[in-house]
């Protein structure tokens, strides 16, 4: 994969809103707690980050994966 993909501008706000939706799911379970008692601490905002991350990485490559795909039959 390109890494021109993780920029393409139709892509960008798509994948933004499934990382802010899915990231703040896998947020609220991983670091709720911990958050609520205000013990986060440099390891665990690290993760927190990787959990959105993760989901808008996933989005990109799923859609440059269906391009391929598609460009690969015609």
């Amino acid at each position: 994969m390109k890494l021109k993909y993780l920029y393409k501008s139709s892509w960008v706000i798509p994948a933004l809103k499934v990382a802010l939706i899915v990231g703040t799911i896998l947020f609220a379970i991983n670091h709720g707690k911990a958050i609520y008692e205000g013990s986060m601490t440099a390891s665990r905002w690290i993760s927190a980050f990787l959990s959105y991350a993760v989901p808008y990485c996933v989005y990109i490559i799923g859609k440059a994966s269906n391009l391929k795909a598609i460009s690969s039959k015609a």
